[in-house]
């Protein structure tokens, strides 16, 4: 539990006040995870109602961050788009957030899903790879078509506007994972992960 002050310091680092949603992706930046799919989804949604903040949380793949940088600039978000680099206080990261976002377009186990669940946050995820084995629409989260930007911004604006909704699913998510993500069963998916990958077939 991330103390209230703290909390507000830390979203105040990332351009957030009390007023305002803060909307994460926590992941190294590569192509693969998508953070170029919600840029994309922060333009749609630029100008509109409910003050939403955005932050990217991770060091970059060959240079990509220069590449999302560009496309905040193309779209005009420099003011609400923050970008940290890799940082060591995820798990404060996520007690600051008021949605995660995990827009991966190959997902092979969700680990920031289920970190995020963990944390009690309603999480948007790509109805792709692995993910909606963990998420399940409208019960802990919301699942979205990939490389929609409207449907994403769509799910985004639907929680900004709901705090209810945020606080609902958020709560189901940690009891969700509390209940199914027994370490047993990490071991299990990890053991599988590993054979899948790594044996001859």
């Amino acid at each position: 539990e991330l103390a209230p002050e703290e909390r507000k310091r830390i979203r105040a680092e990332l351009g957030a006040d009390d007023s305002s949603v803060l909307v994460g992706v926590i992941g190294r930046l590569d192509p693969r995870k998508g953070q170029q799919w919600l840029i994309r989804a922060a333009g749609v949604l630029a100008g509109r109602g409910q003050e939403l903040c955005y932050v990217l949380v991770g060091a970059s793949e060959q240079d990509y961050r220069t590449e999302l940088v560009a496309l905040v600039d193309e779209l005009g978000l420099g003011d609400t788009v923050k970008f940290t680099g890799h940082r060591t206080d995820s798990r404060q990261l996520y007690a600051s957030l008021d949605m995660l976002i995990v827009p991966s377009f190959e997902e092979a186990f969700g680990l920031v899903a289920v970190e995020g669940m963990l944390s009690e946050l309603p999480v948007v995820a790509s109805n792709s790879g692995a993910l909606p084995e963990f998420v399940s629409d409208g019960v802990n989260g919301l699942l979205v078509e990939l490389n929609d930007e409207r449907a994403l911004a769509g799910a985004i604006e639907k929680l900004a506007d709901q705090p209810e909704l945020r606080f609902s699913l958020g709560t189901s998510s940690r009891q969700w994972a509390l209940a199914n993500l027994e370490m047993s069963f990490v071991l299990e998916r990890l053991d599988e992960l590993y054979r899948k990958c790594c044996l001859p077939v």
